[in-house]
Order: structure tokens, then C-alpha cells, then sequence
């Protein structure tokens, strides 16, 4: 069973992709079991330019079934309010060979520590995602002339997935309370919710859910919060 996990940071104005992956490099190295022995992530490729943005190949450093990858916007993005102006860390792991439950419980909020997103999951349906983007586009597309509205990106959660992370401005944007009132209305409705890095983090279940579980967990959690 492949699951992704993904982190999605807005990109700042002024900062050099450069500085900002050689220090998401050294936070990331101090995550313990994700690295290959003796291999660094200082070790990895990485390309970048001042007319494109940049990238960051981590699997050559990463351990065995697990695949990475950063991905910079382009800094000239910084004053564009979308996902597409997005610094991205996704990793693809392979369950049969990594632990859910360490992925859960450790990686993931460490991950969320190291690269500071405003919205980060672990998707553990993968068919489903692929589902949901089609019908993300397809609302897009429908948004009346002048919306702006950015769609299951900064602005609004169209899945609640099995991990989640969301950072205050998205908690406000998307269910219009702060964190601390996301955690009140989910207590009790889900495995776990709790506070953290200013913002929540998530929890519809201590497993990977797929199918009609997820379904159901995230229509819990989305209703609750309305």
C-alpha cells in the first residue's frame, strides 16, 4: 500500500531558494529514521534558477521504499495568493516496508516542524486523490468571473485526509474559526485533534483509511465543522 505525504508552504517574498533549502536540508537531517545510513541530505541534487524556481531530489539519500522530493516556486510568485505559488515537500512511502503509526505519530509533526507549511496530509488514498483533483478542477472552472477563490489550496480543505495539518490562516479561510475552535468542535468526533505550530493537526483515524471509511471519517469531521 503506497501512501503520499505532503507539505505546502507559501512562498515569502525576498527569500533566496538557496538559503532556504540548504536550512530545510539541515532541519530535515535531524529527523531520525528517515535518512539512509550514512547518507546526508546535503548529499542529494539539486537545481534551481532565478527564472523558474527550483528542485530538490531527496530519494538517493532516503531510506529504503520511501521517495522525496522538494519543489520551489518561483520567487516572483510571492505576491500571488494561490497554491500554485506553493514551496512543496512530497514524500511517496511504501507501507509493506514503513511503519503507519511512526509515520503518524513521529515523522509527520516533525516534518510539520522542519518545514513550517500551512497545510500539510498524509493521503492514504491515493485513487480517491486523483478523484477528488478532477472534481477540484471541475469547481474551479464553474467559479463565477472574478472569483477568486483557490480551491482545496489556500483558501478552502475539500478532503479532510487520515493526517492533517492546517495553519491558522487556513483554519480561518476555510471553516472560519481559529485553531483552537477547530480542536473544540472536533474533540470527541475524531481519533485525535490537538494544537500545535499555531495551527491543528488532525487525526480521523490511527490507520490508513481508504474508500468508504475516509469518506465517511472526513464527512464526520467536515459537518462538525461547519
Amino acid at each position: 500500500m503506497n501512501v503520499e505525504a505532503r507539505f505546502r508552504s507559501r512562498v515569502t517574498q525576498g527569500s533566496s531558494i538557496e538559503v532556504l533549502n540548504s536550512k530545510l536540508l539541515d532541519s530535515l537531517s535531524k529527523i531520525d529514521g528517515l535518512w539512509s545510513p550514512g547518507r546526508q541530505p546535503s548529499e542529494v541534487y539539486f537545481e534551481h534558477s532565478k527564472n523558474s524556481g527550483g528542485a530538490t531530489d531527496l530519494t538517493d539519500a532516503l531510506v529504503k521504499d520511501v521517495r522525496g522530493a522538494i519543489s520551489y516556486a518561483d520567487r516572483s510568485y510571492a505576491r500571488i495568493d494561490k497554491a500554485l505559488a506553493d514551496d512543496v515537500l512530497t514524500l511517496q512511502i511504501d507501507l509493506e516496508q514503513v511503519d503507519y503509526a511512526r509515520l503518524a505519530l513521529s515523522v509527520f509533526p516533525a516534518l510539520v516542524e522542519a518545514c513550517a507549511p500551512y497545510r500539510a496530509a498524509i493521503v492514504t488514498d491515493l485513487n480517491m486523490d486523483m478523484d477528488d483533483f478532477e472534481e477540484i478542477v471541475s469547481q474551479t472552472q464553474n467559479l463565477r468571473p472574478g472569483t477568486e477563490l483557490d480551491i482545496d489550496g489556500r483558501d478552502t480543505v475539500f478532503r479532510i485526509q487520515t493526517k492533517n495539518f492546517f495553519d491558522e490562516l487556513l483554519c480561518k479561510r476555510a471553516f472560519g474559526v481559529a485553531p483552537a475552535e477547530v480542536a473544540r468542535k472536533l474533540k470527541g468526533k475524531v481519533a485525535s485533534v490537538e494544537e500545535m505550530r499555531g495551527g491543528v493537526v488532525i487525526t480521523l483515524a490511527d490507520s490508513p483509511l481508504q474508500g468508504e471509511q475516509l469518506l465517511e471519517a472526513s464527512k464526520r469531521a467536515m459537518i462538525a465543522l461547519k
